[in-house]
């Protein structure tokens, strides 16, 4: 027949108090000892058990448990039976709570980028990296930047966006540069600097060259000058956040050594008084003299070899490319 627990402060009967001097009897003497040890090992076993099982039946089972230690009775009975004496030993019972409480939930103890005090996850934000605009480059010219004499192929613009496609920051180079045009002189297509300027400047535009022109071999110094200061000042319209750089014409070995140096020197002018770098080739010496392998057949447009030459002083000045968020 099953058991009636006795309820607090009833007086308990003769069985039941025999039952636990029974208790008391088998854990007071010479085998205490041995038998709390094989209790321990038993609920660490049973608790392993519970976590396994998922906890389906735990007071059926903590019964069982102390059916096995030879108690009798559940520990919940034990602890409303009111007896007198100690009923089990304090670490027995302690490790029944650690059993029992075992058999609760398991909470996601996971480490990682979630929040210890409420178990809500936090997302944590890896960086990436930032989108890079391309860099627009516009080469404003004649025909020192065409290729005349070699191809447009060899021509140093082309090699310089060749180079520059294998760094990191997208690169476009525009080559806007016409055959025969300068600040004044009108080239190909009716071209001057100014036109070119115009149709291929705006304010995605991140760098601006000029190069040249010994095409402008001439003109009134004053307004040679006032036509440069005119296609400086819209170019910073245009782009107003542009890299702006001058570069004169290349040296002459004969008797247009003359214009060179006035044309030179306007630019240089207009270019320090707006604020802009400008690179002087004749200062500089780029071409030794008239016979130098960097010169074509007609001893005035750049080589292949000069063409690449050209490329490696124009990159250089520019510096690598901007690394430009969007």
């Amino acid at each position: 027949m099953a058991r009636v627990l006795p309820q607090l402060g009833e007086p308990q009967s003769q069985e039941a108090d025999g039952e636990d001097q029974g208790v008391g009897h088998q854990f007071g003497h010479g085998g205490h000892k041995e038998r709390v040890q094989h209790a321990f090992d038993f609920i660490f076993a049973a608790r392993s058990l519970l976590l396994f099982a998922g906890c389906f039946n735990r007071p059926f089972i903590l019964d069982c448990m102390a059916q096995r230690l030879g108690l009798g009775r559940s520990p919940g009975a034990w602890m409303t039976s009111g007896f007198r004496r100690p009923l089990i030993p304090a670490a027995a019972l302690c490790a029944f709570t650690v059993a029992a409480a075992g058999c609760a939930p398991v909470a996601d103890q996971t480490i990682g980028p979630e929040s210890q005090q409420d178990n809500r996850s936090v997302q944590v934000a890896m960086p990436v990296p930032k989108p890079v605009a391309t860099e627009r480059i516009v080469i404003i010219g004649d025909s020192l930047s065409t290729g005349y004499g070699t191809s447009p192929e060899e021509a140093w613009p082309r090699l310089l966006s060749d180079d520059l496609h294998s760094v990191q920051v997208p690169v476009e180079v525009i080559n806007a540069a016409m055959n025969g045009a300068g600040y004044i002189a009108v080239g190909d297509e009716e071209a001057t600097f100014q036109t070119q300027i115009k149709g291929s400047i705006n304010a995605s535009t991140d760098v601006v060259v000029f190069f040249g022109s010994d095409n402008d071999a001439g003109q009134d110094p004053a307004e040679l000058h006032a036509a440069v200061m005119d296609a400086l000042q819209t170019t910073k319209t245009l782009a107003p956040h542009a890299k702006r750089v001058v570069i004169g014409p290349l040296p002459a070995f004969d008797s247009a050594a003359s214009d060179i140096d006035i044309i030179r020197d306007q630019e240089r002018m207009a270019a320090l008084d707006v604020g802009v770098e400008f690179v002087d080739p004749v200062a500089e010496h780029w071409i030794p003299g008239p016979d130098s392998a960097l010169l074509g057949p007609d001893g005035e447009h750049p080589s292949s070899e000069g063409q690449q030459f050209l490329k490696g002083k124009i990159k250089a000045t520019l510096g690598e490319p901007r690394d430009r968020p969007v």
